[in-house]
């Protein structure tokens, strides 16, 4: 009569211990499983909309980093060649002395635009 007691006290008491022991862990990754596709969803959605935002602020900042580099570009290759042809032209860099001032003039105006965007 002891063993049998002492056999069914022990089967309850692990049957007990394995049941919570089983629920908790089944809990756990219930709980872990559902908390992942809510993270997943949300960091989803989050990346997605910064990804989005991130695109369009820097295709503006480059956009305008790269027409104002191209207007920069291409006045200095305007200002190269009108040097070029008043020093290869006759009468051999009479010519310069208006470059200098009509570039001077260009200059003042269009570089505080180029350096808007900083």
């Amino acid at each position: 009569a002891g063993a049998a007691g002492a056999a069914t006290f022990g089967a309850a008491f692990l049957e007990d211990f394995f049941a919570d022991f089983f629920f908790a862990v089944f809990f756990f990754f219930a709980t872990f499983f559902l908390a992942t596709f809510f993270l997943e969803d949300f960091f989803a959605d989050f990346f997605l909309a910064t990804l989005r935002f991130a695109v369009f602020f820097l295709e503006d900042f480059f956009a305008d980093f790269f027409f104002d580099t191209l207007r920069l570009e291409l006045f200095l290759l305007e200002l190269f060649f009108d040097f070029l042809r008043a020093a290869t032209y006759p009468p051999y860099g009479v010519e310069l002395l208006p470059i200098f001032s009509h570039y001077s003039k260009r200059i003042n105006q269009s570089v505080p635009s180029f350096f808007a965007i900083f």
